[in-house]
């Protein structure tokens, strides 16, 4: 179990780094998208998302290419024919360290998704247990659960008939009869959802978007031997542009030590 520890380092590391993002920006949402408006915290809500998924790329493009730079550390050493701490070799590159993570941050929101669509009541505008949990879970995608809720319209003819009925008995008794209160049939009076298509609509976004991240990671992750050349060649051009400037001066310097005649 060390040995796989050890391997397992990297994975782990970038796994950890993405669930912390997730925490960080579920709290930011938490405080900012469900404050004022709709139409603000939805437009908050959205620009939080897609920093996040930037944060996500950008975390997985850094340790890319860390990764990449041991890697040639490890392959400079073994030309050397030199011993290769065990340390550089669990933080080599290796693309299964990237696709490893982007599961492990990726797969239980996924499922919790599908079993959320699988099991949600669509003949009802309020939640089950799961759907609560999963609301809760997807706090980084809270634009998309405010905007589709916020998108539902609801019949409130039977209320206003209710309080139609309320007012006529006290006009008319002086007083309000408990059975004024409901609808023949139809028990208490509330609201009623015209549809709950957008309801639907927020549990199928939920899944790309609990992808989005975790493949954002990835892709920044594989994006590290692109960045390392980068890297590297912008180190070669500025000691070039070094030893060409120390060439100057050398021979300026040779110059103004020769004898005047």
């Amino acid at each position: 179990m060390e040995g796989l520890g050890i391997k397992m380092k990297q994975t782990l590391k970038l796994t950890g780094r993405g669930y912390l993002l997730y925490l960080a920006i579920s709290l930011v949402c938490a405080l900012t998208v469900l404050s004022g408006g709709a139409v603000f915290g939805i437009i908050i809500g959205a620009a939080l998302y897609v920093a996040y998924v930037l944060l996500m790329y950008s975390d997985g493009a850094s340790e890319g290419e860390h990764a990449c730079s041991v890697s040639d550390t490890i392959a400079k050493l073994r030309s050397e024919n030199a011993k290769v701490p065990p340390e550089l070799l669990q933080n080599a590159y290796d693309r299964k360290h990237g696709l490893r993570a982007f599961i492990a941050c990726t797969l239980p929101f996924l499922l919790l998704a599908v079993l959320n669509i699988i099991f949600a009541d669509n003949t009802k505008s309020s939640e089950t247990t799961l759907g609560i949990i999963t609301r809760f879970a997807f706090f980084p995608q809270l634009f998309i659960t405010r905007w589709c809720s916020e998108s539902v319209k609801y019949d409130i003819s039977g209320t206003m008939q209710a309080v139609k009925s309320v007012l006529g008995a006290f006009k008319t008794y002086g007083q309000v009869d408990a059975q004024a209160l409901t609808l023949p049939g139809q028990g208490a009076a509330f609201a009623a959802p015209i549809s709950l298509k957008p309801l639907m609509l927020m549990r199928i976004l939920y899944i790309p978007s609990c992808i989005l991240p975790g493949l954002a990671l990835y892709i920044g992750y594989l994006m590290g031997p692109k960045l390392r050349k980068k890297t590297v060649d912008e180190m070669m051009k500025g000691s070039r542009r070094k030893l060409r400037r120390m060439r100057k001066n050398k021979n300026r310097q040779a110059r103004s030590l020769k004898p005047e005649i």
